[in-house]
């Protein structure tokens, strides 16, 4: 059994929460719970979510974790995320030394699960920016300091 299929089996969203409840700290619950309050059905969001693979879960999540804990640090909740907000916590991952394809990765994990609820603020413009920010701040070093003439081979 997947992972995606045994989470179905505790999903719970409490329809009436506060707008400015924090996050919780699965992804999945609030990636759900974003599908249910647009109407989609347990079974929709199933087939929906099907070709999501787990270990692409598992490793978004540990994002998603540091991501809820940063927001409940700063008392930020489902209803009062910015574009700054967000941008604050990208800059904190900077900050602890993070390159800037990691942050990218972070983004990505991130947006995987706000991008129902908060899709207007993960696409930003001034979040693609500051991502390239990084980059030419911090650029990725190249994997292989030698290389050869392709040419010659």
């Amino acid at each position: 059994m997947c992972l995606t299929s045994l989470y179905f089996t505790r999903f719970s969203c409490d329809q009436g929460a506060s707008s400015l409840q924090s996050f919780p700290s699965v992804g999945m619950d609030h990636l759900m719970c974003s599908l249910s309050e647009k109407g989609l059905s347990v079974d929709v969001i199933s087939s929906v979510l099907r070709d999501v693979e787990d270990s692409s879960v598992k490793k978004y999540q540990s994002y998603w974790a540091r991501f809820a804990s940063w927001c409940h640090d700063g008392e930020i909740g489902s209803g009062n995320l910015s574009v700054n907000s967000l941008c604050k916590f990208y800059i904190f991952l900077f900050e602890t030394g993070l390159s800037a394809s990691t942050l990218k990765f972070a983004r990505c994990s991130i947006s995987f699960f706000l991008r129902e609820s908060h899709g207007d603020i993960v696409d930003h413009s001034h979040v693609s920016r500051l991502m390239k920010s990084f980059e030419k701040i911090r650029p990725t070093v190249p994997r292989y300091v030698v290389t050869w003439d392709v040419k010659k081979v």
